[in-house]
């Protein structure tokens, strides 16, 4: 059993290639490029949304430490 691509196929993909004037590699390894290339940027989305709600939290936290501090600074001036 031979590996790579059937007689047909063959035919018609050398067609396609004259005729358009194409590189067969850009006929079969255009989708796999452009799936690893999505892959690559929503795994570059999802990595910076993760960032971005880490940042969030943090500014919420610290704001709520904040007001705390405020509250806590305000009855100390009151004691003096």
């Amino acid at each position: 059993m031979k590996k790579g691509v059937s007689q047909p196929d063959y035919s018609i993909l050398k067609r396609i290639v004259d005729i358009y004037e194409v590189s067969a590699h850009d006929i079969l390894y255009s989708d796999m490029e452009t799936i690893e290339t999505r892959d690559e940027e929503s795994r570059i989305l999802t990595s910076s949304n993760k960032t971005i709600k880490g940042l969030i939290e943090k500014l919420c936290d610290l704001s709520a430490e904040n007001a705390l501090l405020k509250k806590e600074n305000e009855k100390l001036k009151e004691r003096h």
